[in-house]
């Protein structure tokens, strides 16, 4: 918005423009959901909500520069570390298939999201 008109002759040089809408809530939790899979992990049914209720507080406080897809992918991101941490604390005994690969509300607490 600001770059083209910041030089006359460069609107000439520019005829086509694309715009790029912010995904919704919807949109961004099942890209969440997609690097779950994507990464082998599934999502604790009671994790689910809160998961749309941090996206839904993300989207509704994004500012001019908000991140979009890549938001939600350092909102993964850091609650796999979360995950990583819980489990790296579990016994022996309950480091089983389902408590290593899935998402819980342990591992949303506390994220800076």
């Amino acid at each position: 918005d600001s770059f083209i008109p910041a030089n006359p002759g460069l609107k000439s040089r520019f005829t086509h423009f694309l715009d790029l809408p912010d995904y919704n809530p919807s949109e961004l939790y099942e890209l969440f959901c997609l690097y779950a899979k994507n990464a082998q992990f599934t999502i604790s049914e009671d994790s689910k909500e809160i998961i749309k209720s941090k996206i839904q507080f993300i989207y509704d406080n994004r500012g001019k520069d908000f991140a979009n897809g890549r938001t939600i992918r350092n909102f993964f991101n850091e609650t796999t570390r979360k995950l990583n941490t819980r489990i790296s604390l579990l016994s022996e005994a309950e480091q089983t298939r389902e408590n290593l690969t899935t998402i819980t509300k342990e591992d949303l607490n506390d994220l800076s999201f």
